[in-house]
C-alpha cells in the first residue's frame, strides 16, 4: 500500500530503497529514472542502498557523485551546507569499486558516523548513523544493508543493538535492506527487542514480491502514523521502496 499523498500534520516521511545500481526493468542503468522516482516520493529523510558505480558490473560510473548532485539540486532542504544533508558510506576496498549506502536529510544532520559491521561476507557492510535536527527535537537515523549470509546478518544485527545499548537514548529509526527473508527471522528477533515498531512488507522481487528484505525498525517513542510500499519505484530497481510517516 502506498502512503497517502497528503501527509498527516506534524509528520516526517522516511523512505528506504535499494536502488540496485539504478538498473530496473530494462536491465540498463538509468540514474535519471531513479532520481525521478525519489523526487516523486518526496522524502524528508532518504536511505539508499546499492548506490553502485561499478562499471565492470554494467553500472554507470560516478554513482555517488551523480546521486548526491541530483538530490542536492532537486529535493528541498533547510540549509545550503551540503555536508549537513548528505552522508555517504562507501563499502568497497578499492576506489574503483564504487558502491555503498547513502543518507539524505531535508533537515540538518548535526553529527554522523559510519559503523563497520562484522563479516564474513562477499563485501563490506556498514551502518550510517545520523542525528537529524528537527527544530528542537532530534532523531537518530540508521541506514544499512546487511549481509547475504544468515549467520553474518545475525552478528551484524547484534552489533547494531550493542551500539544502541552503549550510547545515549534518542528516538531512533533504522531502515535498509536487511536481507531477512522471513518475517520473524533472526535479524527481526534481535532488532525488535531494542526497536519494537516494525514495517516489514514484501519488497523483492519488485514485480511479484515474496520476501520482506527491506524494513524499518523504530524505538517505542517514535510514532509511526502511516506505512507504505511504493510499487511504482520498482520500475527503476529490483526492489520496491518502503516508507513511513512518523512523529517524534
Amino acid at each position: 500500500m502506498s502512503l497517502p499523498s497528503v501527509r498527516p500534520p506534524g509528520t516526517l516521511r522516511i523512505v528506504s530503497w535499494n536502488i540496485h545500481g539504478a538498473i530496473g526493468r530494462r536491465r540498463r542503468p538509468n540514474p535519471e529514472r531513479t532520481i525521478a522516482e525519489i523526487e516523486r516520493m518526496a522524502p524528508d529523510i532518504l536511505i539508499l542502498q546499492e548506490v553502485d558505480g561499478r562499471t565492470m558490473f554494467g553500472r554507470a560510473a560516478g554513482a555517488f557523485e551523480y546521486v548526491t548532485g541530483a538530490l542536492w539540486e532537486r529535493l528541498p532542504r533547510e540549509t545550503e551546507e551540503r555536508a549537513s544533508h548528505i552522508v555517504e558510506a562507501r563499502t568497497a576496498d578499492w576506489p574503483s569499486d564504487d558502491i555503498g549506502n547513502l543518507l539524505w536529510s531535508r533537515f540538518p544532520v548535526s553529527s554522523s558516523r559510519i559503523i563497520d559491521l562484522p563479516g564474513p561476507d562477499i563485501e563490506n557492510r556498514k551502518v550510517i548513523e545520523a542525528i537529524v535536527e528537527l527544530g528542537g527535537r532530534r532523531l537518530r537515523v540508521l541506514g544499512t544493508h546487511l549481509a547475504l549470509l544468515p549467520t553474518t546478518r545475525l552478528k551484524q544485527a547484534r552489533t547494531i543493538v550493542d551500539h544502541l545499548t552503549g550510547i545515549d537514548h534518542l528516538p531512533t529509526v533504522l531502515g535498509g535492506d536487511l536481507n531477512e527473508w522471513f518475517p520473524n527471522g533472526w535479524v527481526h528477533s534481535t532488532l525488535s527487542c531494542r526497536l519494537p515498531k516494525v514495517h516489514a512488507p514484501r519488497t523483492w522481487p519488485e514485480r511479484v514480491p515474496i520476501a520482506p528484505l527491506d524494513r524499518f525498525y523504530a524505538s517505542q517513542d517514535v510514532e509511526i502514523v502511516a506505512r507504505g510500499t511504493d510499487a511504482r519505484a520498482g520500475v527503476a530497481s529490483d526492489h520496491r521502496a518502503i516508507s513511513i510517516d512518523v512523529r517524534v
